[in-house]
């Protein structure tokens, strides 16, 4: 298994060092918009199929995934709310004074949660659907958390399969090979401990990416940590990606707005929304990056059988919505009798591109390269 391992590593450096495979836009499927690789609908909608933390369960168990039955801990490293130094940005008292307790990852998640286990499927349902993934982007400028740009999942929470789908774009855990990892293994601890590529830079330096050589990886490493981060930073960079935000990510020539174009793998793409401009930071690549992101989403009918449409703007006009009669629409106390499963798909193994560091934040990440592969990246890289 160690091995296997050193084999992994010396595929990610050699990624790192002659980078992704790229397709000219033309070899793509022309329903594929690099534009607007998943709309807004597929965002903030919520799919029949995953509408509950026991729905989601049920998936991860028709899979035999290793996410049904892992337990990961939850809660940030923390040497006291006062402590700037040691303790993780997000739970810094200071830092979040200035919004309300239900956006601070303190008072929603280390306070209640903290070094406790739980479910994936529950993570997966907190994090996207409850107050429990509210946070704020970090303006480092002044060490404060910006009033303006938090996450409120109250009023506006996401569809869960798009986590779902980026977990299984980044690690291939959800189905197929990958998730057939034994957990305590070697190989399978790897994975885990970068579950969404997150810091995981396309850097050769292992001093300077997702490895114990890098002081800062703590800050991230682990299963509840890459979870709780990427989704925050995909969501906090939907915020700053809107039209004059004076937080817009520029990386280059490239300034991430709504509107506005940037030049990813040669290619000038018009960034058409704010989740599409987010996650071109996360993983500066269109194939197979973005590409996965797309395939996996309809691979997993998550812009199917839409139950609930809130958060989407009123003027929007939904693609795929239908209304389910309410003996349907089940909650988490409710039975489950049927959900549809996902024939398992051949997973190739892809590559990772991101990363943040502890103070800047935020990050970006990669993948691999046939078509239908719906597989697996593993790494990154950006910060707050």
């Amino acid at each position: 298994m160690k091995n296997l391992i050193k084999k992994y590593i010396l595929l990610l450096v050699v990624i790192a060092s002659i980078g992704l495979p790229t397709l000219p836009a033309n070899a793509l499927p022309s329903s594929f918009n690099q534009s607007e690789v998943i709309s807004d609908q597929d965002l903030y909608s919520l799919p029949l199929a995953y509408s509950s933390a026991d729905r989601i369960q049920a998936y991860l168990e028709s899979q035999n995934s290793v996410l049904a039955t892992y337990r990961p801990i939850i809660g940030f490293i923390d040497n006291g709310g006062g402590d700037r130094v040691v303790t993780d940005d997000l739970i810094v008292d200071e830092v979040f004074s200035t919004v309300d307790t239900k956006f601070r990852p303190r008072n929603q998640v280390q306070n209640t949660f903290g070094g406790q286990t739980m479910r994936v499927s529950d993570l997966i349902w907190k994090i996207s659907r409850e107050n429990f993934g509210n946070s704020c982007y970090i303006n480092y400028n002044n060490y404060r958390a910006e009033p303006s740009y938090c996450i409120d999942n109250s009023t506006k929470p996401i569809n869960p399969a798009f986590l779902i789908t980026m977990i299984q774009k980044e690690s291939g855990l959800i189905y197929g090979t990958n998730s057939r990892v034994d957990p305590n293994s070697d190989y399978g601890r790897f994975l885990l401990d970068r579950a969404l590529g997150y810091y995981c830079f396309e850097n050769p330096d292992r001093s300077k990416s997702c490895y114990d050589e890098n002081p800062n990886w703590k800050y991230f490493k682990g299963f509840f940590q890459q979870i709780y981060k990427a989704y925050r930073l995909l969501r906090v960079r939907e915020l700053t990606c809107r039209p004059g935000s004076p937080f817009a990510w520029v990386s280059g020539n490239n300034r991430f707005e709504i509107g506005r174009s940037v030049v990813i793998d040669n290619t000038n793409i018009l960034l058409r929304n704010g989740i599409t401009c987010a996650m071109y930071i996360y993983t500066p690549h269109i194939y197979p990056s973005q590409f996965n992101v797309w395939d996996i989403m309809r691979f997993l009918n998550a812009d199917k059988n839409l139950i609930e449409r809130r958060g989407i703007s009123p003027d929007y006009t939904p693609k795929n919505l239908r209304t389910f009669p309410e003996e349907e629409v089940v909650t988490d106390n409710q039975k489950i009798e049927k959900v549809e499963v996902v024939p398992e798909q051949p997973v190739e193994e892809s590559v990772v591109e991101k990363a943040p560091e502890k103070k800047p934040e935020e990050k970006n990440t990669e993948e691999k390269k046939p078509r239908i592969m719906r597989g697996f990246t593993l790494f990154r890289k950006t910060k707050n």
